[in-house]
């Protein structure tokens, strides 16, 4: 089944080889900072997929997906990673981003606590504890939908900003009861120290409790969209073929990730490329190929994300379109 799901994932992608004199220059910027769920940008790297689509790809770490938001309506990034809250949010207030290319079918958004202070058995344990989690992040705009599906008094629970960085240190150190944790990010490095500190950790993932909606995606501006729709289609292509080639080589792809940042720890890089591969696995991304969205789940997001954040809900040609993906 494994197998030829990742079949599924690595059929070829054409992209259309453009001279090297005319690469256009592109920033994309992360959430936050550098991991190994972004080892399918670096494998694009390393395989050439950007060359050959005639893209020149810097990328920089971010500081929050709603700074990922404003650094692609101010121009400063093409593209960024960010999450499906934000994008509405940012369109409330007259934003102009669009999301293009899901980064994986499954939300990662989920939050943890150690198991001996405190077990998380519903989203109701929340009152009366608090919860880490950065201004900005993709966890800090949907918690509101979490709290109303599951009747959570937001009143009773106090939200503690925390740098992005510092998800890990601030649970174990007690200064929080609950820390906010992305499966293939934080929650990998958060899962590795409670092991080394012979910690058990109590976990919550948003999907199990009626938030199983699109989070993370790569967005861009509607203006690059209207103004060079070919260079998006060659940079969701390029894209899309680097994710599929990490789904089907994860070592490769941790070493590829781990060359580029050599700083990173190398267990955790592993796990969470594989993290993200498993995020990845589904029915509309076999069917589809990677990155597109289903219109029912996203429907179901746009209203679910909308109704949360108390606003008015935006069409769902603003917010995302499966347009520039590479056809299956």
């Amino acid at each position: 089944m494994r197998s030829r799901y990742i079949a599924a994932l690595i059929v070829a992608v054409l992209i259309p080889a453009v001279p090297a004199s005319a690469a256009d220059k592109v920033n994309m910027s992360f959430s936050f900072g550098k991991a190994g769920k972004d080892a399918g940008v670096y494998v694009a790297m390393e395989k050439g997929y950007f060359a050959k689509a005639g893209i020149d790809l810097t990328v920089t770490a971010g500081r929050g997906s709603g700074a990922a938001v404003t650094n692609v309506e101010t121009g400063n990034s093409q593209f960024a990673e960010t999450d499906f809250g934000n994008i509405i949010a940012a369109r409330q207030k007259g934003g102009t981003v669009k999301s293009v290319m899901l980064m994986y079918d499954h939300s990662p958004l989920a939050v943890a606590s150690l198991a001996d202070h405190l077990l998380l058995k519903s989203p109701k344990d929340f009152e009366m504890h608090s919860v880490a989690a950065p201004l900005g992040s993709a966890i800090r705009v949907q918690l509101p939908a979490l709290f109303r599906i599951n009747h959570v008094d937001a009143s009773k629970v106090k939200l503690v900003h925390i740098p992005g960085s510092a998800f890990v240190q601030t649970l174990f150190r007690g200064d929080v009861d609950i820390t906010s944790a992305f499966l293939n990010e934080s929650g990998v490095a958060l899962q590795i120290q409670a092991e080394k500190a012979g910690k058990k950790l109590s976990w919550l993932r948003f999907s199990d409790y009626g938030l199983d909606v699109y989070a993370a995606t790569i967005i861009t501006s509607d203006r690059l969209i209207k103004k060079n729709p070919g260079l998006v289609s060659r940079m969701v292509g390029a894209l899309a073929k680097g994710y599929a080639y990490m789904a089907a080589h994860p070592k490769e792809a941790a070493q590829i990730m781990l060359k580029h940042e050599p700083a990173l720890p190398s267990e955790t890089v592993r796990k969470q490329v594989s993290e993200t591969i498993a995020l990845a696995q589904s029915a509309t991304f076999k069917s589809h190929g990677y990155g597109y969205a289903s219109a029912k789940k996203l429907e179901t997001t746009v209203d679910v994300l909308s109704e949360a954040m108390g606003v008015k809900k935006p069409k769902i040609k603003d917010v995302h379109t499966n347009a520039f993906l590479p056809s299956k």
